[in-house]
């Protein structure tokens, strides 16, 4: 009987660790998004359930670990173009390649500066705007602030604060190293919206991917 409550007791406790932790199943996916989101979830968990002084020692670690694997991409980004392996390809792969492109960007060691990392994805959002956007202007201050205006003719389909979203989305993805985003210019949300239209980010960044 004894044995049996035993097998019983060790079995409800795995399966409430397997509870204890969802999103486990997913932790070897390679999607920079998905972590991203994953991790902003389980920083809220735990600083909803610690006072503030275990808080201040959690955020420690987590900056003390993206400082350690920072140094430990840029020591294989200096070994790798030490013995001349780091061409134009390679680093056009790098720069292709999602996960890494983020990475680098975050640790300030993309190749590509922040603004013509914006100004592609800027791009990519006015093509599926198509004639009916206008002109998107950008600059970068010393701060390393990003100033976005529109500007000229909009006869846009979509809602001034559904095209401000995509456009801080896009460009967040493809420059995190930004400090901020400032977004302004011409508003057409006061006039009566046609239709709603949905970008679809994903299936553009795919086509761009697809692009020789």
């Amino acid at each position: 009987m004894s044995g049996t409550a035993t097998a019983t007791d060790a079995g409800d406790a795995g399966s409430g660790a397997s509870d204890a932790t969802p999103g486990a199943s997913d932790a070897g996916s390679d999607d920079p998004r998905g972590h991203a989101a994953r991790i902003e979830r389980l920083l809220g968990d735990v600083r909803a359930s610690v006072g503030p002084a275990a808080w201040q020692r959690v955020e420690e670690l987590v900056s003390r670990l993206v400082a350690l694997y920072g140094s430990a991409l840029g020591r294989t980004l200096r070994l790798v173009q030490e013995v001349g392996a780091l061409d134009e390809q390679l680093r056009g792969r790098l720069c292709a390649d999602d996960l890494v492109s983020s990475l680098m960007a975050l640790h300030g060691m993309h190749p590509v500066p922040p603004l013509e990392r914006a100004r592609s994805a800027v791009e990519r959002v006015r093509a599926l705007l198509g004639d009916a956007g206008g002109a998107i202007e950008l600059a970068i201050d010393e701060r390393a602030v990003l100033a976005v205006t529109l500007a000229g003719q909009w006869r846009c389909a979509i809602p001034r604060a559904a095209v401000d979203e995509a456009l801080r989305q896009a460009i967040e993805e493809a420059a995190p190293d930004l400090a901020a985003i400032e977004i302004g210019g011409a508003d057409w949300s006061a006039e009566a919206p046609p239709p709603l239209v949905q970008l679809d980010l994903s299936r553009s960044r795919a086509s761009a991917g697809s692009m020789p």
